[in-house]
């Protein structure tokens, strides 16, 4: 049982047996904190995503489907989808002894486009200078980026 203290209250919160077992599974291989919880995190979302089913029951295509779920539904950047991939398959590898398959299939997340302050510049200055030709602006900020 762990207790954390809330503003208001102290509540109980009670680890199910299995989550137990994964921490200790990341204890064992001493873990940092941080990626402990982080994974544990990830389990308990795959575990919800699926129904409350135990993961023993689920196959390399449940796995499949909440990565695409992820990276395609909630728009997760490549990181977040990584982080999840290395706690599942932690979770089957070490915790449930029964090493994940081929996981072909994976849609991976894409890395959001950012622009770059020049090409910021370029549409900034050609929208709101009409005077400046565009050919100009065209031969002299484009062949930069």
């Amino acid at each position: 049982n762990i207790y954390t203290v809330n503003i208001n209250s102290i509540e109980k919160i009670t680890m199910s047996v299995f989550m137990e077992e994964c921490r200790s599974a990341m204890r064992c291989r001493h873990l940092a904190y941080r990626t402990e919880k982080s994974y544990l995190h990830w389990i308990k979302r795959f575990i919800v995503f699926h129904n409350k089913q135990h993961p023993d029951k689920l196959s390399e295509q449940a796995v499949i489907q909440f990565l695409n779920y992820i990276a395609v539904s909630r728009c997760c950047s490549p990181g977040t989808q990584s982080q999840a991939l290395c706690a599942l398959v932690f979770l089957y590898r070490h915790v449930l002894r029964r090493p994940l398959g081929d996981l072909d299939g994976i849609t991976f997340a894409k890395k959001k486009v950012h622009l770059s302050c020049l090409q910021t510049l370029w549409n900034f200055t050609a929208s709101h200078v009409p005077y400046i030709p565009t050919q100009l602006c065209h031969s002299s900020v484009a062949g930069r980026c």
